[in-house]
């Protein structure tokens, strides 16, 4: 075994003891084991800088390790998936040059980025960002941002002792010798190493320290990370679609239809549109042929009830007058007097549209009209169950790195959207239902047109 895989073994060795049952890190390997790659999730608090300049704080990031072919000779390449705003984090990329050395253990890494995550150190000698860096100098009464203690406990871990390679710059091996892994320290640290690395991170810093520095603005830049499904590379996260976007649009959906349903697009929606367009004669009269039909159908389901009863076919009219006259409860009486009251009331509504919203107008014009209330009320139909579908969607957007502020913002916006992309389609969608569709048309035709 070469020392590099002897190194990527051990380190997932002690990655797996070490975050087994994490409460504020989850680790998932990426690729056959020992894996190169890692994507951590950290359930910390962090902060990234909004465009008008407000800081909105998450709960949740991102983080993706990737043990290269020349580690560990070189330090592994760090990426932040999620927004951040912090002095050494910017467009994606990580520094962690104040916290590498060959001898320091994978899950010291993983732990220190969550500490920088949580403002509890940063680089404040060269930070990637320098006006995050110079946000930080004036704003250190805000830190840390988060508390967690990331550090494994002494007994969480198990004392191991396994052989590591270490390099010098010219590619000679420094050390190949056992170097205990101390699971109170948070991993494996040799001693002529620890002896030259930094004594920690500088969290203080100065106006001087900045000095000399480049100033470019990245908070723009920082907002546009990917930290979606689609990250850099363009790999597909299905993971992340399926649990921020797939499960919430199917929630969103059943949500939209089900009050869709309630509301009875196929009537109310009409009634809506014949409204706005200036008919509320038609609109009255749409509503009352509805509440006809529904009288209708409540006597109706007695009497198929009755023929169930009686094993009679429902399709004779001997049968349907025969309890018409003389076999129909007192219930039924009262649904086709219902009936009778709302078909009149229709035909009174329809006479005073043709009178005095429809005067002198031909056939072609009706017909114009319905076919437009009917794409209309289809489009206010779609737009309903897409403006859940969006706010859902938004909603888990927010949820998903831990903002109930953006949650809000992210399902107001995408309620909007959906609301007018849902509107032109349903709009659409019966237009071509209408003009595709015919008397003559195949059962299979038929379907594939619905």
């Amino acid at each position: 075994m070469t020392a590099r895989m002897r190194r990527l073994t051990s380190d997932w060795e002690q990655v797996r003891k070490d975050f087994t049952g994490h409460k504020n890190i989850v680790i998932t390997p990426v690729g056959t084991e020992p894996p190169e790659k890692y994507h951590v999730t950290y359930f910390v608090n962090g902060i990234y800088l909004l465009p008008d300049g407000r800081i909105e704080r998450l709960a949740r990031h991102e983080v993706e390790i990737t043990l290269h072919a020349e580690y560990p000779r070189y330090k592994p390449i760090c990426k932040i998936l999620t927004p951040i705003w912090h002095p050494n984090f910017r467009d994606g990329q990580i520094c962690i040059g104040d916290i590498w050395g060959a001898g320091e253990s994978l899950s010291d890494i993983i732990i220190n980025i969550g500490d920088m995550i949580q403002y509890k150190s940063w680089n404040s000698f060269s930070p990637l960002s320098a006006d995050a860096a110079q946000w930080a100098m004036e704003n250190k009464h805000l830190f840390p941002v988060g508390t967690a203690e990331l550090y494994i406990a002494e007994d969480a871990g198990v004392k191991d002792t396994v052989e590591i390679d270490l390099f010098d710059d010219n590619g000679q091996a420094v050390l190949d010798a056992p170097v205990a892994a101390d699971a109170a320290n948070g991993g494996y640290v040799a001693a002529h190493e620890a002896a030259q690395q930094p004594s920690g991170n500088d969290f203080e810093i100065t106006a001087e320290e900045l000095a000399g520095i480049e100033f470019v603005p990245t908070a723009d830049r920082m907002q546009q990370v990917s930290h979606g499904a689609v990250v850099k590379g363009g790999k597909v996260n299905f993971k992340t679609i399926l649990v921020k976007g797939l499960l919430w649009a199917l929630i969103g959906s059943i949500l939209g239809f089900g009050v869709s349903e309630l509301a009875d697009k196929n009537d109310a929606c009409d009634v809506l549109v014949a409204n706005v367009m200036g008919y509320s004669y038609l609109g009255e009269y749409i509503e009352y042929e509805a509440k006809a039909d529904s009288a209708f159908e409540k006597a109706y389901d007695e009497y198929e009830d009755y023929c169930k009863r009686k094993s009679l076919n429902p399709e004779n009219q001997s049968n349907f007058a025969k309890w018409y006259l003389g076999e129909k409860s007192s219930k039924a009486d009262e649904y086709f007097e219902e009936y009778n009251r709302y078909n009149a009331k229709s035909d009174e509504a329809f006479d005073d549209f043709i009178n005095y919203e429809f005067d002198g107008k031909d056939e072609k014009d009706f017909e114009k009209l319905t076919k437009t209330i009917s794409r209309a009320s289809t489009g206010i139909w779609a737009g309903l169950i897409a403006l859940f579908i969006g706010a859902l969607l938004g909603l888990g957007e927010g949820i998903f790195y831990g903002s109930a502020a953006q949650a809000f913002k992210y399902a107001a916006i995408g309620a909007g959207i959906s609301l007018g992309l849902g509107f032109i389609s349903g709009f659409i969608a019966q237009w071509m239902y209408a003009e595709l569709l015919t008397d003559n048309a195949s059962p299979f035709v038929a379907s594939f047109i619905r």
